[in-house]
C-alpha cells in the first residue's frame, strides 16, 4: 500500500515530537506584531536556517512574548516535513 503525503507529513511531525499546538504554529501563521523590534530579522533567519543554507545553528533570545517559541516551532516543522531534523535542540520549553 503505497503511503500518502499526508500520512508521510503525519509521522514526520511525530517522529520530531513537536508539542501539539492549533492551529500549529508556522511561518504562515506568524502574527505581524510592529511592537516586537527584530521579528521579522529574526523570522528570516529562520527560514534560511530551516532551508540548511546559512549557519549551521540557530539561536533565538529575547523577552517573554516576542514569538521566539513560534519561529522555533515553524522552523523545526519546515525541517520534519522535509524529513529531516536538527542534529541537537534545546529549548527551555516550546507552548
Amino acid at each position: 500500500m503505497a503511503t500518502t503525503r499526508a500520512e508521510m507529513n503525519r509521522r514526520r511531525l511525530a517522529w520530531a515530537n513537536l508539542p501539539p499546538s492549533d492551529p500549529p504554529k508556522t511561518f504562515d501563521t506568524l502574527v505581524d506584531r510592529k511592537d516586537v523590534r527584530g521579528l521579522w530579522q529574526a523570522t528570516a533567519a529562520a527560514k534560511v536556517w530551516a532551508e540548511g543554507a546559512g549557519t549551521p545553528w540557530l539561536v533565538l533570545v529575547g523577552s517573554n512574548g516576542v514569538a521566539k517559541s513560534h519561529i522555533a516551532e515553524a522552523a523545526l516543522r519546515d525541517l520534519a516535513a522535509r524529513g529531516e531534523k536538527p542534529d541537537l535542540v534545546i529549548a527551555d520549553h516550546l507552548r
